[in-house]
């Protein structure tokens, strides 16, 4: 890919690398749930979506520092914009598949269907190589640092459909007990809290 670069091509697959990056990227995020709250008055989802960026970085982060793969040679890597960071997995890569994955997961598992499922996978597997492909390219990451990025975001989608299904399985069943003795409190009352969507 170092190889085969051109102007116009270096251009635009900076443009989405910075999107997808660490400056940018949170911006759109946070900017994107605010709106979301703000037409829906449901913080459910836009707090899944958020905890799902934000596991993604700190699983990122925690393997990037456990593996410390160096990056690819500085002479591989488009002027400017070299990184010093560890390589592995691709942060670009496990945050992007995170948003679209788990952006997909909340509309299509509150609408359903078949055409939005598939539309879902599509632009999922389009939007990730894109971002990986970009990563590769401007010869910031080896392959495997992308193939992994991508992985550990399914990972994190898993964590996401397990709350989704399990939060209101919990909620239900504390409906259905009913209110504690009188000064029973304490955990009780803390688990209610934390399961109250």
């Amino acid at each position: 890919m170092v190889t085969h670069r051109t102007a116009w091509l270096t251009t635009l697959l900076t443009g989405v690398t910075n999107a997808f990056g660490p400056t940018l990227l949170p911006i759109l995020v946070a900017v994107g749930c605010a709106l979301w709250w703000w037409r829906t008055r449901r913080w459910r989802d836009p707090v899944l979506l958020i905890g799902a960026m934000l596991l993604a970085v700190g699983v990122s982060s925690l393997v990037k520092m456990l593996v410390a793969r160096p990056r690819p040679d500085e002479t591989a890597m488009t002027v400017p914009g070299v990184e010093t960071s560890f390589s592995f997995p691709s942060g670009h890569t496990i945050g992007a598949a995170t948003l679209v994955l788990v952006l997909g997961y909340l509309v299509w598992s509150r609408r359903g269907g078949a055409r939005a499922l598939v539309g879902w996978v599509i632009v999922s597997v389009l939007l990730v190589a894109l971002v990986g492909g970009s990563r590769l390219y401007l010869g910031y990451h080896f392959t495997t640092d992308v193939l992994a990025g991508a992985s550990l975001a399914v990972g994190v989608l898993g964590v996401v459909v397990l709350l989704d299904v399990t939060l209101p399985v919990l909620r239900d069943r504390r409906a259905v007990a009913g209110p504690g003795p009188v000064g029973s409190g304490g955990l009780r009352s803390s688990m209610d809290r934390a399961t109250a969507f």
